[in-house]
This record gives C-alpha cells, structure tokens and sequence, in this order.
C-alpha cells in the first residue's frame, strides 16, 4: 500500500538521528498512538528500530538523492491531504453531514492520516486501503466496503457489481484524488477500469472534493472522467499556477 505518514517519518528521521513518538505527532499532526501503530509496523519490516519512546532510522533507509523529486511531491501530497482534512472538520462542524464517500489513492490515504476527530456520517468507499485505514484508526465506526472485482496491485474495486451497489447509494460529499486536471477543465483517472466507478460515485455526490497537488494541474492522462463544473471544490498546494487556478474558476470549481 501506497503510505504517505511511512514517507514522511522516514524523512523526519533522516533529519534527526533519534526522534521520539511525541515530536513526531506533534509534527505530523496525528495522535501518539497512530505514530507508535506506524513505528511498530516499520520496525518489523526493517525500515528503523524502536527504542523506548521513539525510534531510529535503519542505515539502508537513509536518503538518496535520486529520491529528492518524489519527496517534493510526497510532501506537496501530504500538505494537500492535510487541507482535506482540515475541510472535512470543518464540515463535521458547520454542516449536518450524514454520508461521505472516499475513493481509492494515496491523497485520500494521507487525508485518514491527519484526521484526529471522529466521523459520525457513514463513509464508503472502494478501496480496501482506505477501509482499512478508517477502520484501525478508530476514526469511523460506519464504514462501507463496495463489492466487486478487486483490482492489483492497488486493491480497488471495481466493475459490475461494484457499480450496482454504488447505484443505490447517495452522498453529501465525496473526497477524492485525481491523476490530472487539464487546461479544458476536464477531470482524468489512470485506469479505465476505474473510471466507472468514478463517474457512479460522482454522480450520486451533491459535492465533490477533489485533492490534487501542483503536479495534477494542467495535466492530462489516459482516461478522462468528466468536466468539472460547480458541484466541485478543488483542494491543492501553493505551487499550483494561479493562471490555471482562475481557469477553473471560471468553469465553475470552487478553490477555497
């Protein structure tokens, strides 16, 4: 699975010889026992070894600079995540919300990751990452797990029956990423396979969260979903291009 916290405890610990549990929540912004769950699971897989309130990097783990783009963006992702999460408590606050969807990928993934709050609204979604995370984090006791075909290695669902089940379901607001946002305003996945479900989802969405960093905008891909329009509120970083930002704008995206 695609871990957004793993990557960003990894650099932390490159910075820092020895770091322990507390600066680490206080940095990521997530509760002590969702950084010691993580440092638990990186020790067995050899990543770093955990000493008493904290844990060191492993030496094979350290930085390289080949890996220097990739943490630009992780972190590009990471900060984007931390915005839906910001957005969605805001939400809880403001609004009655009673249905939430989360599809699959590695922003809604980080998003989980910085929620400190717990969600009372039903949350489903397709992905077997994200019900996972939402269930061992405690954040939500109503998760809903589409059926269907599970794709690999990224272990969405997906096809027919996953469609007809998606049928029957409504709600008030979906959170997503994206791979593309292109200078028509058009919304791209990377997989056709995926598109489906996409599209059902947006359709039974009053409105629809879309997180991207600056590495998504102005960018076409292979499959495309649909045009945004006004039901869309765009979630993204400062190093977005403003040029582009007011395009999409004037599409009807709302960009907080």
């Amino acid at each position: 699975m695609n871990n957004i916290l793993e990557d960003q405890i990894i650099k932390l610990l490159e910075q820092k010889k020895n770091i322990s549990v507390h600066e680490l929540s206080e940095r990521l912004f997530v509760s002590d026992m969702t950084i010691r769950r993580y440092l638990n699971k990186m020790q067995e897989e050899h990543i770093l070894r955990r000493f008493h309130g904290g844990a060191t990097l492993l030496e094979e783990h350290a930085a390289r600079p080949e890996n220097k783009l990739s943490n630009t963006v992780s972190d590009a992702k990471w900060k984007v995540g931390k915005k839906g999460a910001e957005f969605l408590q805001n939400l809880c606050h403001s609004e009655k919300i009673s249905s939430l969807a989360f599809l699959s990928g590695s922003t809604v993934l980080s998003m989980i990751q910085q929620i400190d709050f717990k969600i009372k609204a039903a949350v489903t979604t397709d992905s077997i990452a994200t019900a996972y995370e939402l269930s061992t984090s405690s954040i939500s006791d109503n998760v809903i797990m589409i059926g269907g075909k599970i794709s690999q290695p990224d272990l969405n669902v997906f096809g027919i029956l996953a469609d007809q089940a998606l049928q029957s379901l409504s709600f008030d607001y979906c959170f997503t990423g994206i791979a593309g946002i292109s200078t028509n305003g058009d919304l791209y996945c990377y997989e056709y396979t995926h598109a489906s479900v996409i599209n059902t989802i947006f359709s039974s969405s009053e409105h629809i969260v879309i997180m991207a960093d600056h590495s998504k905008i102005g960018r076409s891909r292979l499959v495309r979903i649909c045009p945004v329009d006004s039901r869309f509120i765009l979630l993204t970083d400062d190093a977005s291009p403003k040029e582009m930002l007011d395009l999409l704008q004037k599409k009807g995206m709302i960009i907080p």
